[in-house]
Parts: C-alpha cells; sequence; structure tokens
C-alpha cells in the first residue's frame, strides 16, 4: 500500500534583512516615522535614514538628513540604533515635540470617526515625577543592573540617571542594583520591580521569585533592606514580605490604604488636573456615578459633594474604596460589577446628574451605548488610548455633544496618550 501523503505546512520564514536608505514622510500611532508602509523608531518627518529593513520594520543605523526639529536627548541612554533605553523613546522630538505630536493623535482619532474636536486643554507633568513604574533586574558577572529594556527588546539598559522617574524611586532602585547581591535570593538572575510612591512612602512588589520559595535567611536579608530604604510594603510576587506601614493614597481628603497591584495615576500632578477637570464638569451635580472607579481617585472627591455610585470589577479596590469611605462618613455606594459585560443598563442611569467614565485601554464601548440610549444629561470620559476613546465618543456623538477636550501628558518622551472629555446630551 503507497504511503499516505501528509500534509505538511511549511513554516513562514522571515524575510530577508535588507540594508536601504529610507525617506521619513509622516509620524505613525506608535510614534515611529514612517517611509511608506515601513516604520522606522527614532526618526522624524523629513529625514533620510540608512536603515537595516526586515518586513515593515526599519531599524536605523545612520541619520544622513536630519530633521531641523531633532533635538538633543536629554539623557544618556537615549540611543540610536534603537539600542538606548526604551523607557522613553521620543526623546528626539523634544518635550514639546512630543506634545505636539500628541495633540494631533488625539484629534486626528476624533476627525477620522465623524467628529469635530474642540481644541483641548494640555497638561504636561514635569520631568522626573513618575511616581508608578516596572522595571527589570539582570544578574550579571559584575553585579544586578536595574532599568528599563530597550524599545521592542528584552535587553536591560542599566540606569545612571532618569529624566522621568521621581528621584525616591530612582534612589531605591540603585540602592537595590548596588545591594543585590546581598539582598536578592542566590538562585534569582531576573526579575521584575514595581514600584508605586504613595504618600506613605514606596510600595515596591519583586516577582521573578515566589515568596514561598525564600528560606529565612533570603526572606531577612530582603526585609533588612526594605527597612534600611524605609519602604512602606515590600511584597514578593505580591504576597506581603514587609510592613513598616500601610500604603495609602489620599483621595478628596481621604485616606486609602492601598491594595496589592492597585491603578494609580502616573504623576501627581497628571491626578490633580483630572481631579479638577472632573469636578469642574460636574459642577452642581447631585447625584453622579464613576464607573471603573478603582480604588476611588475619582469617586471620593466627587463625593464631597454629591452621592456617588462607584462601580468596578476589581474586588480589592472596591473593599479598599468601601473601607475608606464609610470611615469618612461619605456617601458613596461601591458597586463590585463588570461593566464589559454588565454595563449598567439605560434604567439604572436613570436619575443621573453625571456619569464619569475611566476604563482600561479597551475603552467601554456597551457602556457607551447604553449611556447614549439614557437619559443622563452629562457624561465625562477619561481615557488611556485615542482610538478606544474615539470609537466611544462616536456611540455617544448619537445623543451628546463633545464640549470640552484635554489631553494629560504624563509619560513624557512615550507614546502612551491620556485625555479627558466633556460631553452633554443634546436638548
Amino acid at each position: 500500500m503507497a504511503r499516505e501523503r501528509r500534509n505538511h505546512k511549511r513554516r513562514k520564514t522571515a524575510p530577508p534583512a535588507r540594508e536601504d536608505v529610507l525617506n521619513i514622510d509622516r509620524l505613525g500611532a506608535g510614534g515611529d516615522g514612517m517611509a511608506g508602509e515601513i516604520a522606522v523608531p527614532y526618526s522624524l518627518p523629513g529625514e533620510a535614514i540608512r536603515a537595516r529593513i526586515t518586513g515593515r520594520q526599519g531599524r536605523p543605523a545612520e541619520i544622513l538628513m536630519p530633521s531641523p526639529d531633532r533635538q538633543d536627548p536629554v539623557c544618556p541612554h537615549f540611543g540610536l540604533p534603537g539600542d538606548g533605553c526604551g523607557g522613553c523613546h521620543l526623546q528626539h522630538m523634544g518635550i514639546g515635540g512630543s506634545l505636539d505630536w500628541k495633540r494631533a493623535r488625539l484629534m486626528d482619532a476624533l476627525i477620522r470617526v465623524g467628529m469635530t474636536p474642540p481644541t483641548p486643554r494640555l497638561h504636561q507633568s514635569a520631568p522626573r515625577t513618575r511616581r508608578r513604574a516596572r522595571l527589570a533586574l539582570l544578574k550579571t558577572g559584575r553585579g544586578w543592573q536595574a532599568g528599563f529594556r530597550q524599545w521592542r527588546a528584552h535587553t536591560i539598559v542599566p540606569m545612571r540617571e532618569c529624566a522621568i522617574l521621581h528621584p525616591s524611586l530612582f534612589s531605591f532602585v540603585q540602592a537595590l542594583a548596588g545591594e543585590g547581591d546581598k539582598v536578592l535570593p542566590k538562585g534569582l538572575k531576573t526579575a521584575e520591580l514595581t514600584l508605586t510612591l504613595t504618600d506613605s512612602g514606596i510600595d515596591a512588589d519583586l516577582s521573578g521569585v515566589g515568596e514561598e520559595d525564600l528560606d529565612l535567611t533570603e526572606r531577612e536579608a530582603l526585609a533588612d533592606f526594605a527597612g534600611a530604604q524605609d519602604l512602606a510594603r515590600l511584597t514578593v510576587d505580591e504576597v506581603a514580605l514587609y510592613q513598616a506601614r500601610t500604603p495609602v493614597m489620599n483621595f478628596g481628603g481621604v485616606p486609602v490604604a492601598l491594595p496589592g497591584g492597585a491603578f494609580l495615576q502616573a504623576t501627581a500632578e497628571g491626578q490633580t488636573f483630572l481631579t479638577r477637570f472632573i469636578l469642574d464638569a460636574c459642577e452642581g451635580s447631585s447625584r453622579v456615578a464613576d464607573l471603573f472607579c478603582g480604588s476611588g481617585t475619582f469617586a471620593l472627591p466627587l463625593s464631597e459633594g454629591a452621592e456617588v455610585l462607584a462601580a468596578d470589577l476589581d474586588g480589592p479596590a472596591i473593599t479598599a474604596l468601601t473601607a475608606a469611605s464609610r470611615k469618612a462618613g461619605r456617601a458613596l455606594d461601591p458597586m463590585r460589577r463588570d461593566l464589559f459585560d454588565r454595563p449598567l443598563t439605560a434604567d439604572e442611569l436613570s436619575g443621573l446628574d453625571a456619569v464619569v467614565l475611566d476604563p482600561p485601554r479597551a475603552g467601554a464601548e456597551s457602556q457607551a451605548r447604553e449611556l447614549s440610549a439614557s437619559n443622563v444629561p452629562l457624561v465625562v470620559s477619561i481615557s488611556c488610548h485615542p482610538d478606544s476613546f474615539a470609537r466611544d465618543a462616536a456611540i455617544l456623538s448619537a445623543a451628546y455633544d463633545l464640549t470640552m477636550l484635554a489631553l494629560v501628558d504624563q509619560f513624557l518622551w512615550s507614546p502612551h496618550i491620556e485625555m479627558a472629555a466633556v460631553f452633554r446630551r443634546r436638548p
């Protein structure tokens, strides 16, 4: 009998790399320069770049004709051809140029869905004010290295300085790298370090090793180091190892004990701007819903002058918000609910004077549809992704007018964009 032929699928092979000179004609959605359909990071429109090209990706090797808009980087770790730090890879635009690009990106996203956006208010946080970050740790023959990874790569760039991190976070990272051989577990080779600067000190989480895998000596070494660095809390893979005091954030005059991994606006300045934007928009509202409320960043300030329904799927965040609001005697009704699968319906929204939306990157499409069908007079939308924001804004535009827009730049020299908008229902 003849052997049955097997139908083997051939694996796709990467196209061979080639080198060519590319003329950059525009900026793409991620801040990369674009030469036709080829994305070239660290480049600007009008530049001629000699690049190594694989598929639709170009790796710059030399700037043959620089743009007059190109700026000197503020950090020594920034560099071509992309072998520098990826923590903020738009430094060649300058701090003003990157803000201009983000504004254009936001406006274009809204125009593409048929809207006529108002001129946005602008906020840009100062350098060295980031209070939330995730960094990488690597053990080498010369000790531990700590820093951000290269752009679109796994290689860690050891930090000697940083233009974005709050100085207290940077100092802690440097101290941990310097003492790593003494305080980090002996068998550990790589790890991730997540840092949050709270009102009561640094909340640090070390991942890459389980807390249950540490022996007594390793636990004591880490705890002693955390104490010497005056950390509020140190967790290992989100399990508490050391806590001198509860990590606390003050929202609207109410201290909230933050659960591990809680979301927090990236800078204190950015949070203040967004809070003021929301409070001004909701002035005079007596019943407000804060949807995707987290631990109460906006719900608690709103509760100073209104009854607030606060909803989120994050159980620990809702628990923390519930305890804080009850202790403060605020008129706040916390609710744990998956607003993606079970958005508040038009009937449930009835009687509210305003709704605040602050969803993750995916946006709030289902909730926007329910709002569009409701009688809520005012919606304030906060977003961290211009495309999902524009999609939801287009849904709301069936019943609402976009009357105010703001761009909040908390992630300097990066493609990350945050925005806020006010929608008022048409009569």
